[in-house]
């Protein structure tokens, strides 16, 4: 599903996970892929607020 995802535009950063939420909608319900699509979503706030406090490099400091 890679070169599909490739294909519809998205970013090469994000094709592996698009194509695995793809993958997902063709092998089971709709509902499963959705689930795992709020789950990412979630994942890539809380990086991002992370990567916030850190200052953008990722380190802790006190």
């Amino acid at each position: 599903m890679y070169p599909f995802a490739l294909a519809m535009g998205v970013t090469p950063e994000d094709c592996r996970r698009v194509a695995m939420l793809c993958g997902y909608r063709l092998g089971s319900s709709i509902l499963i892929a959705f689930l795992k699509f709020v789950e990412l979503k979630n994942n890539r706030l809380k990086y991002v607020d992370y990567m916030l406090k850190t200052g953008g490099n990722g380190t802790m400091t006190t």
